[in-house]
């Protein structure tokens, strides 16, 4: 088969993906709209009872946390539990302040939104609860992790990305783009998405326009087993923090970094 046209497309030079030597601990000026941690899995309790042995453990430690129901409770439970497409998605919203937790049957996710309290604060939060979760055995299976950070940046993608995409020879510089490519790294799974020149409101309701990165480490455990969760989940949790941390890092441009003024250690 011939094509009148090809399309060439280089995104992420490698040149421009050599590692850091030093990653920064921290941004001064932090760019992080919103952080999640992932797990899927299965269950020996009943479906239905999943949600309130979690809300039990999470309001021990946030008294004031609010459960906010999420529209799929619209949806009749044996629809839910018979569509592959919704397995996987909360029902329940527990949020205090910037930090929360989307609960579903097969289902938790650890989330922070802007602004983010840092990895210092976050982690220890998320591994207070998995504790308990895993004394009580909640967790009959546990499939995947994932961990996805996703920033906002009021500058066009191409000035501050080391990255090029070329179509038909012409070179985009300010185009409206977006794009999803996935790296396997040892037994993860780094999925970038990246988006230019799209418009996002603010907590202020202002309109701005810039660019976003995506980026969710994933780590697949369909082979391995409870057991095997239960030993390494501390070592998947900051193995999955350091794999993102250096993606975005070695992402952007040195002089756009040295603009959000990196903290070392």
């Amino acid at each position: 088969m011939s094509f009148k046209r090809r399309m060439y497309c280089e995104a992420i030079h490698s040149k421009g993906m050599n590692r850091m030597d030093k990653l920064p601990l921290k941004l001064k000026r932090d760019l992080i709209t919103e952080a999640v941690f992932e797990i899927r899995f299965g269950s020996s309790y009943p479906s239905g009872a999943i949600f309130g042995i979690v809300y039990q453990i999470i309001s021990k430690h946030y008294e004031n946390i609010q459960n906010i129901p999420l529209p799929i409770l619209q949806i009749p439970e044996a629809v839910r539990s018979a569509d592959p497409n919704l397995k996987y998605q909360p029902h329940n919203k527990l949020q205090v302040d910037s930090c929360g937790f989307n609960v579903g049957s097969n289902v938790i996710n650890f989330f922070v939104q802007k602004p983010y309290i840092g990895w210092s604060k976050w982690k220890p939060l998320i591994e207070n609860i998995i504790t308990e979760l895993l004394n009580i055995n909640l967790f009959k299976t546990v499939e995947r992790t994932g961990l996805r950070y996703i920033d906002f940046i009021e500058k066009n993608l191409f000035s501050i990305a080391n990255m090029s995409i070329e179509i038909t020879g012409k070179k985009l510089t300010n185009e409206q783009t977006s794009f999803r490519t996935e790296f396997a790294d040892d037994n993860y799974t780094k999925i970038v998405q990246m988006h230019n020149n799209v418009n996002v409101i603010l907590e202020n309701n202002q309109l701005v326009t810039g660019s976003l990165i995506d980026i969710d480490v994933v780590r697949n455990l369909n082979s391995e087993g409870i057991e095997i969760f239960s030993q390494k989940w501390r070592d998947i949790l900051e193995e999955s923090h350091q794999k993102s941390k250096s993606m975005f890092f070695n992402l952007l441009k040195k002089d756009f970094l040295n603009e959000l003024e990196p903290v070392y250690e």
